[in-house]
């Protein structure tokens, strides 16, 4: 019973509309259909998850969003290791107003994440709201104290 109670701790919580698969040879689960990935305060929704036990990694495909404590990351891909707490993201979009960003790709963790080829937008994004282009943006929050560094930047 121990047993048990220990392996299913160490799982994160998977569901979909449809039912789950289950690959025993590559130890994956796939959830398709509005698939939620829940892993203590971090959340991983998209329209289709694997997860990949051995690795402890999700890949999520469609519609994909990341959220943690009210904060939330969305693009068309994400790629997150439920261990380090590190990801990769396809066509990053994330803001509250009146701030807005999107990019290309974008990585790291939530305390710590690079955005490449980015753009920062003043108000609802569109073609005529003013945005700051960049290489790259650089997000830090250590300890409270949030740093942005704007590398490569034109001003539109």
């Amino acid at each position: 019973m121990s047993l048990q109670v220990g392996l299913q701790a160490a799982l994160p919580k998977l569901s979909s509309i449809d039912p789950i698969e289950y690959d025993t040879e590559a130890q994956r689960l796939i959830a398709r259909g509005d698939a939620r990935l829940d892993l203590d305060t971090t959340q991983v929704g998209a329209d289709s998850i694997t997860y990949y036990q051995e690795y402890a990694v999700a890949d999520a495909v469609g519609n994909a969003a990341i959220m943690h404590e009210g904060y939330r990351l969305i693009g068309k891909r994400i790629s997150y290791d439920a261990e380090e707490n590190i990801f990769s993201i396809q066509e990053p979009r994330t803001g509250a107003w009146p701030l807005y960003t999107n990019a290309v790709t974008a990585g790291g963790s939530l305390e710590d994440m690079k955005l490449v080829n980015a753009r920062i937008y003043y108000t609802d994004p569109g073609p005529f709201t003013p945005n700051i282009k960049a290489k790259s943006l650089q997000y830090n929050n250590e300890d409270g104290k949030e740093t942005l560094t704007i590398k490569g930047a034109t001003l539109q």
